[in-house]
């Protein structure tokens, strides 16, 4: 935990003396309890953006939409990004949790019935994207593309990643620690990185210190952005809610918030 209370502390004097200039995105995977037709967690997931403050990039499943759509539309009017997130076993046709076991028209009716739920509830069409359980493939990049989608975030991947452009696409990945520190602790693990889920991490508290050491080598690495992810239905937990939001406010004080757009 003292390497935990360290690197907050490191984060906190760059507020009065900056030493990196790294864009933070803060991306969220809202679809409600794992339990059907649970959206509560989608208010705990607002009273978070009102307590940061913070300006975030939300991907919400068709479902989320269907349930909460004045709450999401508001969401928009805040200036968050809204894209669309989908778990394709949730929808009507699906069989499969991973997305990469469909093929191309499978995955395009997927999006039809998406855009159109986002369509006639919030009068919107979602330009960004990210697959459930990060299913990225090239096949999926295809479809997004022929529906006019102009950012991806589906890929958590290995390594270290920058955001590099596919097929009509920006593929913007998840941040990644992936450095030789990392990969020494891990070898026996058979785990070559570790992805910036902080959910996975405040919610337990003996990793919680790993956290806070990650994002400082992130901060102090050449990469032009941050970026994190959670799950609102996490939030339904207090003391995961408050870890959350001392991380982001503690971070977000040293970097620039940014939007997925932004970048």
């Amino acid at each position: 935990m003292t390497e935990s209370i360290n690197s907050a502390k490191l984060m906190e004097t760059r507020t009065a003396m900056p030493l990196f200039g790294d864009d933070l995105v803060v991306t969220v995977d809202v679809e409600g309890s794992r339990q059907e037709r649970d959206y509560t967690s989608l208010y705990l997931l607002d009273d978070l953006l009102a307590e940061t403050e913070i300006q975030m990039t939300l991907f919400v499943t068709p479902g989320a939409v269907s349930a909460e759509p004045e709450l999401i539309e508001r969401w928009m009017r805040d200036g968050h990004v809204v894209g669309l997130h989908i778990h394709p076993e949730r929808l009507s046709g699906g069989y499969s949790e991973w997305l990469s076991d469909y093929e191309y028209d499978e995955i395009a009716a997927f999006l039809d019935s998406a855009l159109e739920t986002f369509g006639t509830a919030l009068d919107t069409i979602p330009s960004v994207f990210r697959a459930g359980r990060w299913e990225y493939s090239l096949r999926l990049l295809r479809v997004l593309d022929a529906y006019d989608f102009k950012i991806d975030s589906s890929l958590r991947p290995t390594e270290h990643v920058s955001e590099f452009p596919a097929f009509g696409l920006q593929e913007i990945p998840l941040t990644v620690c992936s450095d030789a520190a990392i990969s020494s602790l891990l070898r026996n693990r058979d785990i070559s990185s570790l992805p910036f889920t902080i959910d996975a991490y405040l919610s337990r508290g003996v990793t919680t210190a790993v956290l806070y050491a990650m994002t400082v080598r992130a901060l102090m690495s050449t990469s032009s952005y941050t970026m994190i992810a959670f799950h609102d239905y996490d939030l339904k937990d207090p003391s995961t809610f408050s870890s959350v939001k001392r991380y982001l406010s503690r971070v977000a004080s040293v970097t620039t918030p940014k939007t997925i757009r932004e970048l």
